[in-house]
C-alpha cells in the first residue's frame, strides 16, 4: 500500500536522512574547541588530527596573552607600606635595559609557607623567626616588541610614597 499522495520530504528514508544530517551537523559544532580568551597553546604534538579524546582530558595548556602580571613575593617586613593601586616597575631578566609600568593589584590573603604542600613549622624549639614571604600580584601591559613568556623572573619596585630616610626616622 504506497501512498503516492505522500510529500518527498514526509517519506521514512527521506526523514531517516535529514535527521542523519542534522546529526552530522550538531556533531561537527563539538569539534571545535574555543578558548576563553586570546593567548598561545602548548603541548600540541602530544595528540593527533583524528584522535579521540574523552570528556575532561587536558589536550593543551594555554597561555593567555590579553593581559600581563606578575606575583611578587615580598618579605613580610615589606608590606606594611605596600598598597593596591601605588604604581610598579617592573624590569624582566630577559629585558635588562626596559622598564615596565604597573600597579599593585592585590596582596595575598596569607604567605607562601601556607600554601605549600608541607608547611614549615617550628616545633624544634629554637625561636628562630623566619622572614616569610607575601605574594603581591602586579598588573602591567606588556611591550609588543618584547614578547613575554609565563615563568619569566623580573625585578619589581613599588612607589610606596616613602623614601629610605621617610622609613629610618619612623622606625
Amino acid at each position: 500500500d504506497a501512498n503516492v499522495n505522500l510529500k518527498t520530504d514526509d517519506h521514512p528514508a527521506v526523514k531517516m536522512a535529514l535527521a542523519a544530517v542534522e546529526s552530522a551537523q550538531r556533531n561537527l559544532t563539538k569539534t571545535t574547541v574555543t578558548a576563553p580568551g586570546p593567548g598561545v597553546i602548548s603541548q600540541i604534538p602530544i595528540f593527533n588530527v583524528g584522535q579521540y579524546v574523552a570528556a575532561g582530558t587536558t589536550i593543551v595548556s594555554l597561555v593567555e596573552t590579553d593581559s600581563s602580571w606578575v606575583e611578587a613575593n615580598f618579605k613580610e617586613t615589606q608590606i606594611e607600606t605596600i598598597k593596591t593601586g601605588q604604581p610598579v616597575t617592573v624590569v624582566l631578566d630577559s629585558y635588562p635595559g626596559s622598564k615596565l609600568h604597573g600597579t599593585v593589584q592585590s596582596l595575598g590573603a596569607a604567605t607562601g609557607a601556607e600554601f605549600s604542600l608541607i608547611p614549615p613549622q617550628n616545633a624544634t624549639g629554637n625561636w628562630v623567626k623566619v622572614v616569610q614571604r607575601v605574594p603581591v600580584r602586579i598588573d602591567f601591559s606588556g611591550n609588543p616588541d618584547q614578547p613575554l613568556r609565563s615563568g619569566m623572573s623580573a625585578e619589581v619596585t613599588v612607589d610606596t610614597g616613602k623614601t629610605q630616610l621617610d622609613k629610618m626616622m619612623n622606625h
